[in-house]
């Protein structure tokens, strides 16, 4: 059983710190307080201990230069610790490290986690554990890597109500786009130049399909709108279709595509979520954030927009945003402020609108083979499903039996879109499966 400890220390009396998981962010972070130590201290008058870590490996650093440290291999030996009050995981995934969160939260120890997986899959029962025993638990480096947004959502924005946000929170993603955007390269191209220079992992499906940023935006939405979001209903589409031809004409209408976490309160307990890429004007804050930086795009009912802009992801940008929590929970334990059980309690519902419901712009090409008519059935179809037409755009093609044809087209119910593209894509004149993207003109 593990010893309860939650107790103010003795003044000077450093914080003490268990570190569960010595990957990437994990040894940046045991590197950021060796070498901050000083600047951590005299801006915050703590002095934050680094005792043990856990792992079943330690391949960043020799055991030699982490002499200093105890070694472990053996979870327990973090939350069993009476001197430790801290515990950081940075493990990852929604298996062993969840098991971890929620017994140092029994024991009455502080969890810091970047573990976004771990929080859209487990939020109310790791929530409730914290409320139960009054332990906090601080995630900051769990979306946008650097970027404090999870501050700016539960402190800095504590007197607005959050309309919407739009967000870039996947670098491995941003990094491809702006290759196929900036050099025209082949989602082939981008994703082994992404792999090596470490932006993708070996086996990137989570990043490219958008399963990442869908777990970061169902964070976000939660903080943003106060309530319980069901990630399973937040609408899913990844960068792997993306081809250069619609690259190219995104150019061309004034675009640029990014892979957006997109979130609108549309009523009290009721939302629209959704993450796939998207059309934004190529002019705009968001269009212009490149390679593997991340960005949020914020609107509030009193401060308006705003925007929040950093690296999202690296062991240094990471483990500053893990020491920042670490600051904050150090001061709570020195009795600058007291337990708060309103930021866990996410009782209300929200509301998962379905796709079919909500409305936007679209990018629709076709791939058509040439005859008469082709406009005029088409545009029939629109107006059957009242689809408005912005605009169209047509290309000479060297082959006559596969023309490309873009519509832009005003904003629309989903569901209307879906069956008209249906329809459309059965006219023999249609070579291919129609392309769609959504547009968002972030005003």
């Amino acid at each position: 059983m593990a010893q309860k400890i939650n107790k103010k220390p003795a003044a000077g009396q450093p914080i003490t710190i268990g570190l569960a998981g010595f990957g990437t962010v994990g040894s940046g972070l045991a590197e950021l307080l060796e070498r901050n130590s000083q600047i951590i201290t005299e801006r915050s008058g703590l002095a934050l201990r680094l005792k043990t870590i856990c792992a079943l490996e330690f391949k960043n650093r020799s055991r030699q230069s982490l002499s200093q440290y105890r070694l472990t291999k053996d979870w327990h030996d973090l939350v069993n610790d009476p001197e430790i009050q801290i515990v950081v995981e940075l493990i990852g995934g929604a298996g062993i490290a969840v098991e971890i969160i929620l017994a140092a939260l029994r024991a009455g120890k502080h969890v810091v986690t970047a573990n976004k997986a771990a929080l859209a899959a487990h939020a109310d029962r790791i929530f409730k554990t914290a409320i139960e025993h009054q332990a906090e638990i601080y995630f900051e480096a769990a979306v946008g890597g650097g970027i404090p947004i999870i501050k700016v959502f539960r402190e800095s924005l504590v007197g607005n109500h959050i309309r919407e946000f739009y967000a870039i929170i996947n670098g491995t993603t941003n990094f491809m786009l702006t290759q196929m955007v900036g050099k025209g390269w082949s989602y082939e191209q981008a994703l082994k130049r992404a792999q090596e220079l470490g932006f993708a992992e070996k086996d990137p499906t989570l990043d490219v399909n958008g399963s990442d940023a869908m777990a970061k935006s169902g964070l976000l939405a939660m903080l943003a709108f106060g309530g319980h979001i069901d990630s399973k209903k937040i609408h899913r589409e990844g960068i792997e279709s993306i081809r250069p031809v619609d690259v190219a004409f995104a150019r061309q209408l004034g675009y640029k595509i990014k892979l957006l976490g997109i979130a609108k309160q549309k009523e009290v307990g009721k939302a629209e979520i959704h993450v796939h890429p998207t059309f934004i004007p190529a002019g705009s804050e968001l269009a212009n954030v490149e390679n593997e930086f991340n960005a949020i795009y914020v609107k509030g009912d009193f401060l308006g927009p705003s925007l929040y802009y950093g690296k999202g992801a690296g062991s240094h940008p990471t483990a500053s945003s893990v020491v920042s929590d670490l600051h904050d929970l150090g001061q709570r334990i020195n009795g600058q402020n007291r337990f708060n059980p309103a930021r866990y309690r996410f009782d209300r519902d929200i509301t998962v609108m379905p796709m079919d419901s909500v409305e936007s712009a679209f990018y629709l090409r076709l791939q058509v083979q040439e005859r008469s008519g082709i406009l005029a059935k088409v545009t029939t179809v629109f107006a059957k499903h009242r689809i408005s037409i912005k605009s169209i755009v047509q290309h000479d093609a060297e082959d006559p039996k596969n023309i490309p044809i873009v519509f832009v087209l005003h904003k629309t119910r989903e569901k209307d879109l879906r069956q008209a593209v249906a329809t459309i894509s059965r006219f023999p004149f249609v070579r291919e499966a129609p392309v769609c993207y959504r547009i968002e003109d972030l005003s």
